[in-house]
């Protein structure tokens, strides 16, 4: 058995799709994002690094005699350099800031005025790398502080100097040996460009601080602060790459198309197909077949519930077009037996004895019952499989035991075995007197003249069996006895209706009558005839 996919499945999958489209670009950007901060906080920390070891140089060379125990502050224990267990004396410093988890913090305060007396050697020091510091901005576009053990700013790249940055909590932390990397929000400017309500990176700075670190001694800090590159920078820079994203996407939403045309748009196309094929009426043959490829649960259903209902209908005409046939014909010999009699009558009436007349006018009044008799068969056929099951049962026994009063007389032994119980079957009083009636009938018509009756109660199903020694059916004849007019009786009042109209009754009820292997049934004149032997199913809904 195939898997069909339902059809509200695909409509969520793709709504899915085209709904995470968006959502996955926006997080690849904020992702961008973080690598852009992350790239910006990795160049901070070479340059920071570069730095403090210029620095530590400058001062061994500037004062060789200088005495580095007394000198600073004594670096804590637990910032010591230690060999790492896997990489051993290398100790990279791993970049950690993202858009995610790491907060962003106010702007930073100014630097403030301060009473404190700047260290001499580290303001020595400090005029000496000005320049060095601004030569380097023109690449590195970082600003760059340099202060001395007290958080006083002894160099940088802007025009502020001898101020103080203890006010800065990455400044405090570096003081101390530790270094320090956090996110700021930068000083409002305007955005004019696409992508500036989705990118951060426009409005925020990256600061870090990292310790001055000689001989296990701090003995300053340095405070850089860049500004990291933006998506719109990068889409610039990487045009190509982002033309392929964009190209990758349209390719994407081809094939969410491609998918719809082939799971939806397609089988649409060949159930209309279908549906212009069924209701054609140019003579063709518009025999349907359930489509090859549905895709959808849904569709495969649809096409088996068109092609059910086009074989229906090709049916229901095969039906009436043979239905016609057949009563044109069974009432074309009456009409012409009593317009045969009515013509002699008026035309030979004087000459006519008694006798004759009466025979002419016994034929109008057989044909006419015979009309009569078609007429209501007719319209039982025609209402038996458009029947309602009733929501209340009737009694089957009780219906048998009426007929069998009212046919008593005409059958010399009708023998019931009566099941202990009641059974009810869910079928209008009328219909099922109708049933059982055209079963007394079909025995008399074919010469019966003894029949049993039994119910049973079989699996979800009362089984009535109902047995006669009438003439019985030749096994070619057996195959047709439930089609309309078909009968074997005629010369003696048979219609060919009767077995008909419990068949297409018993259908609508959900039952169903077959005819069995004949049995042998005891009657009182002796016959070598075996009869007939049916078996109605009636289900148990109760």
């Amino acid at each position: 058995m195939k898997i069909r996919l339902r059809l509200s499945y695909i409509f969520i999958l793709i709504n899915s799709i085209i709904l995470s489209l968006p959502v996955v670009g926006i997080a690849m950007m904020k992702l961008y994002d973080s690598t852009l901060i992350r790239q910006t906080e990795n160049s901070l920390i070479t340059q920071a690094v570069m730095l403090a070891s210029i620095y530590t140089k400058e001062l061994q060379n500037n004062y060789p005699d200088l005495a580095m125990p007394t000198y600073g502050k004594a670096l804590p224990k637990e910032y010591w350099p230690k060999d790492d267990p896997i990489m051993g004396k290398w100790r990279p410093v791993s970049a950690t800031l993202d858009l995610i988890n790491s907060p962003v913090l106010p702007k930073e305060p100014p630097a403030q005025a301060t009473n404190t007396i700047v260290d001499p050697i580290a303001w020595q020091l400090g005029k000496s790398l000005d320049t060095l510091l601004k030569e380097v901005q023109l690449t590195t576009l970082s600003g760059m502080r340099i202060l001395d053990i007290n958080g006083i700013i002894v160099s940088s790249t802007g025009e502020i100097k001898n101020k103080s940055l203890l006010n800065r909590a990455e400044v405090v932390s570096a003081l101390t040996g530790e270094s320090s990397r956090v996110i700021r929000k930068a000083a409002q400017q305007k955005d004019d460009h696409f992508f500036s309500p989705i990118s951060r990176t426009s409005d925020i700075r990256i600061h870090v601080s990292y310790p001055i670190i000689l001989e296990q001694r701090i003995i300053g800090a340095i405070l850089l602060i860049r500004t990291p590159a933006n998506i719109y920078q990068h889409i610039y820079q990487n045009i190509e790459l982002f033309v392929t994203y964009i190209i990758l996407l349209i390719m994407i939403v081809l094939a969410i198309s491609l998918f719809m045309a082939y799971a939806i748009t397609r089988p649409i196309k060949a159930l209309v197909v279908q549906a212009k094929k069924a209701t054609a009426t140019d003579g063709a043959d518009n025999q349907l077949t359930v489509l090859e490829h549905p895709v959808t649960a849904e569709f495969e259903l649809l096409s088996k519930a068109l092609v059910k209902m086009s074989n229906k209908q090709i049916q229901r005409a095969e039906q009436i077009k043979n239905f016609a046939s057949y009563v044109s014909h069974e009432f074309k010999t009456p009409i012409t037996a009593i317009k045969g009699a009515t013509e002699i009558l008026q035309d030979h009436m004087n000459e006519l004895s008694e006798q004759e007349q009466r025979q002419f006018l016994n034929n109008v009044a057989v044909n006419t019952k015979r009309m009569e008799l078609l007429m209501r068969q007719l319209t039982e056929l025609a209402k038996a499989d458009i029947q309602k099951i009733p929501s209340t049962p009737c009694n089957l026994v009780k219906i048998i035991e009426q007929q069998i009063a009212l046919y008593q007389s005409t059958f010399v032994t009708i023998l019931f075995e009566q099941p202990a119980n009641k059974v009810p079957v869910y079928m209008n009083k009328e219909l099922l007197t109708s049933i059982i009636s055209n079963l007394f009938e079909n025995v008399a018509q074919h010469g019966g003249e003894c029949i049993v009756i039994e119910v049973i109660k079989k699996n979800q199903q009362y089984v009535l069996t109902f047995s006669d020694n009438g003439k019985g059916i030749s096994e070619q004849n057996a195959k047709r006895i439930f089609e309309p007019f078909f009968t074997t009786a005629k010369q003696s009042g048979g219609t060919g209706l009767g077995l008909a109209i419990i068949s297409t009754l018993l259908t609508a009820h959900h039952g169903e009558i077959h005819l069995r292997k004949s049995k042998p049934v005891e009657k009182e004149a002796n016959s070598n005839q075996q009869g007939c032997h049916f078996e109605l199913s009636f289900p148990i809904l109760g």
